[in-house]
C-alpha cells in the first residue's frame, strides 16, 4: 500500500508541479524499520531524483519512433544568487501535495494524528548534491549505499549495544528493501547504448577522487605504516564519520585475523 501512495504522488502529484516536471527519474527505496530501533516501524522513503528530464527532440529514430534526449532542468536562483533545484514556494507545493496524500491514505484506513491538519506537521527533508565536484559525487555515492541497505545492518549494531534487545520482529524479517525506479531510470541500460558498463571507476567514499589498487597489506604492515596506530570509517546516515581505533580495538582485529 505505501508503494502504491509514492506511484500516485510521483505520476500525479511531483511530475505536474511545473512545465519542467515531466520526464524525470527516482531511485526510491522504502525504509520499514526505526535506524536508531529496528525493533520498532517507521516507514518512510529515501528518493534520489537526478535533475535531468527526457524529452522529445523532435528526430524520429530508425524505427521511426519519437526520439528523445535527456536534458538538463534548469535550476532556480534565489535572491542571494545561490542556485537551488525548488523554489521556496515549488518546495512548499511539494510537502503540501505529499502531506494530503498521506492524510487521505489515513483518513481511508481510519487513522489519525495531530499531523493530518497541516503540512508542517510531516518531515520532508532535501538535500542538493552537485555531481560535477568530487564531494558531491562521494555522498552521492554514500547516499546510494545507505539508502540501499539492509536491515540487517542496522540491527546488529543495535544488537551489539542492547545485548538484552528482541529478535527481529516478524513483520521485519523477511524484508528485502528492494529499489524501485521510476521514470527513465526504468530503462537506463537503453539509454546507455555504447558505453562499456564493465569500465566500473572505483571512487574514494572520502572525496570522490578515482581510486587505484596497490596492491594486498597485512594488518601488521598496516600498522607500521601507521606508526601503531589505524583509523577507522564508517558511515551514519550517508555522512562519513572517522575516528582512531583503541588498543583494545586493535587486538580484537589481531585475535580474529590471526590462524588458530
Amino acid at each position: 500500500m505505501a508503494w502504491q501512495l509514492f506511484n500516485r504522488f510521483w505520476n500525479e502529484d511531483y511530475s505536474t508541479l511545473d512545465d519542467e516536471s515531466t520526464g524525470q527519474a527516482a531511485y526510491v527505496n522504502l525504509h520499514t524499520w526505526k535506524t536508531e530501533d529496528p525493533t520498532k516501524p517507521h516507514y518512510h522513503f529515501h528518493c534520489i531524483i537526478p535533475n535531468y528530464r527526457q524529452v522529445a527532440n523532435g528526430y524520429r529514430d530508425e524505427d521511426d519512433n519519437g526520439a528523445y534526449e535527456l536534458q538538463l532542468k534548469p535550476w532556480h536562483r534565489q535572491r542571494g544568487g545561490r542556485e537551488v533545484p525548488y523554489s521556496e514556494a515549488v518546495l512548499v507545493l511539494i510537502k503540501a501535495r505529499w502531506h494530503a496524500r498521506l492524510a487521505a491514505f489515513a483518513r481511508r484506513h481510519a487513522l489519525s494524528g495531530p499531523w493530518m491538519e497541516n503540512y508542517l506537521g510531516i518531515d520532508v527533508f532535501v538535500e542538493y548534491l552537485a555531481w560535477d565536484s568530487e564531494i558531491g559525487k562521494a555522498k552521492l555515492m554514500n547516499k546510494l549505499g545507505y539508502q540501499s541497505r539492509h536491515w540487517l545492518e542496522d540491527y546488529a549494531e543495535y544488537s551489539n549495544k542492547h545485548l538484552d534487545c528482541p529478535d527481529p520482529p516478524g513483520w521485519l524479517e523477511g524484508y528485502g528493501n528492494a529499489t524501485r525506479t521510476f521514470g527513465w531510470w526504468r530503462h537506463l541500460k537503453s539509454l546507455t547504448v555504447g558505453v562499456d558498463m564493465d569500465k566500473r571507476e572505483k571512487l574514494s567514499p572520502i572525496d570522490g577522487a578515482q581510486l587505484e589498487y596497490e596492491g594486498k597489506i597485512s594488518l601488521e604492515g598496516l600498522l607500521w605504516k601507521g606508526e601503531g596506530k589505524l583509523g577507522y570509517l564508517e558511515f551514519y546516515k550517508g555522512q562519513p564519520l572517522e575516528g582512531e581505533l583503541t588498543p583494545d580495538d586493535i587486538a580484537w582485529l589481531r585475535s580474529v585475523m590471526e590462524s588458530p
